[in-house]
């Protein structure tokens, strides 16, 4: 009995879970990668909303913020990172949040072999204001 050619079988056969494998591996990467980056991008236009309140206030004991201006300003942050997002501005029980949420579309060129050609993947972050320290606090 000849053993020839089943070599060639057992390598044929493990090629399809190994590259399987290293398809997740890859393109997993990048949607962990992504997904980093979704979150940082939210967290940065969270800051940039929160940064539009007005100083005086905060330092005054209260907590004000022009909601257009920091929702402009959140979402002129998500355009120059070319992200796509939300900005909400939230008031609840004296807080100020401005809420900021990503999606960042990832190609999977390797996953494109089983028919997963691309994933979404979200952040989120919240930017709270609050009082500043003042000379009456020191």
């Amino acid at each position: 009995m000849t053993e020839r050619g089943s070599a060639t079988t057992f390598v044929v056969v493990l090629m399809v879970p190994m590259l399987a494998m290293a398809a997740l591996a890859l393109d997993g990467g990048r949607i962990l990668a992504a997904r980093r980056q979704a979150i940082d991008v939210a967290q940065n236009a969270a800051l940039a909303g929160a940064q539009a309140a007005d100083e005086s206030s905060v330092r005054g004991g209260t907590v004000a913020v022009d909601e257009r201006q920091a929702i402009a300003a959140a979402e002129a942050y998500l355009t120059a990172a070319d992200t796509d997002g939300q900005v909400r501005v939230v008031t609840a029980s004296g807080e100020v949040r401005i809420e900021v949420t990503t999606t960042v579309a990832v190609a999977t060129p390797w996953l494109a072999m089983v028919g997963i050609t691309e994933r979404q993947v979200d952040g989120a972050a919240v930017g709270r204001l609050t009082r500043g320290v003042d000379a009456a606090d020191t």
